[in-house]
């Protein structure tokens, strides 16, 4: 069980990630669509997180938190879409983690 446990965790972490990238998604302004698509979950043993934005989508980070003026001109406010996901979701996210570290209990003996 030892070399599984962490390969466990990850698949814990992923499913708690998913939640919060399946609520941000459709929640992403749809203009080309990239951003939306770009809007995933990604998962290590000791952590899942919501990535959005690629090389593709430089924009994603100044979409999300907003950005101020700049030489370009113009502000840009953030829409925050991953942070309300996880305001609206975080109870789903928070029985996600634990029933799996009680299955993985479960399977240790614990």
């Amino acid at each position: 069980m030892d070399k599984e446990l962490p390969k466990k965790l990850k698949e814990a972490s992923l499913k708690a990630a998913t939640v919060i990238a399946d609520e941000a998604r459709p929640n992403v302004a749809q203009v080309s669509g990239r951003l939306a698509k770009s809007t995933k979950a990604m998962a290590t043993p000791t952590a899942g997180r919501v990535k959005m934005g690629s090389k593709a989508v430089p924009y994603a980070g100044a979409y999300n938190w907003g950005h101020a003026s700049r030489a370009q001109g113009g502000s840009m406010p953030g829409h925050a879409v991953i942070s309300e996901a996880l305001g609206s979701k975080y109870d789903e996210m928070v029985q996600v983690y634990s029933d799996a570290l009680d299955e993985l209990k479960k399977e240790i003996g614990l």
